[in-house]
């Protein structure tokens, strides 16, 4: 699954603006898969009886 240029920023700038820290392109990147990994993970749909 390819995160897009858009969604990468948003969250380089979230963190920026939650921690103060910058982060690399590099670092982005692990943390927005890292993200999308666990969230699919987590996320099940509930069966229907």
């Amino acid at each position: 699954m390819e995160i897009s240029q858009e969604a990468k920023t948003e969250l380089k700038q979230l963190h920026l603006e939650q921690t103060g820290e910058k982060l690399s392109a590099q670092e982005v990147e692990v943390m927005a898969q890292d993200l999308f990994y666990l969230f699919d993970a987590i996320y099940q749909q509930i069966p229907k009886k």
